[in-house]
């Protein structure tokens, strides 16, 4: 039998995850705010339309991971206004490692090694392209 296509496992574990939109969203900033809880401090709108924000902004990261013409200049820019919010270079990290906790928490058994590693292969692609986008002159 054949690996599935790491595009094909995330889309379709992301739409089991955004099924549970709340809870995802609570599971997402109770993690990020345990391990980086100076992030607190950068969400100053209501958490619930956050948690709105986050889920459409996974989605549109979903929906194009095989049109990196448009995934590609959406995180640069995403990456450059968060600097208008204090966005460190490490927080990057820390969103990424609470997605990822967030997804195992969400899916259960369904968040399988394959899985993990279809998930952390994207985060860190796009990690390293805001990072990049935000941080030019660090490396």
């Amino acid at each position: 039998m054949q690996p599935a296509d790491p595009t094909d496992l995330i889309r379709a574990t992301w739409a089991q995850a955004a099924a549970a939109q709340a809870d995802m969203a609570r599971l997402f900033y109770g993690r990020l705010f345990t391990i980086a809880p100076e992030t607190r401090k950068l969400f100053k709108t209501d958490m619930k339309q956050q948690g709105l924000k986050l889920v459409a902004t996974l989605g549109f990261v979903i929906d194009n991971l095989a049109n990196p013409e448009a995934l590609k200049p959406a995180a640069e820019d995403l990456a450059v206004r968060h600097l208008n919010y204090e966005v460190e270079k490490y927080h990057y990290a820390a969103v990424s490692q609470s997605l990822l906790w967030t997804l195992e928490e969400l899916l259960g058994a369904a968040y399988t090694p394959e899985v993990a590693k279809a998930w952390t292969d994207i985060l860190a692609v796009l990690e390293d392209i805001m990072v990049k986008a935000a941080y030019p002159t660090e490396g």
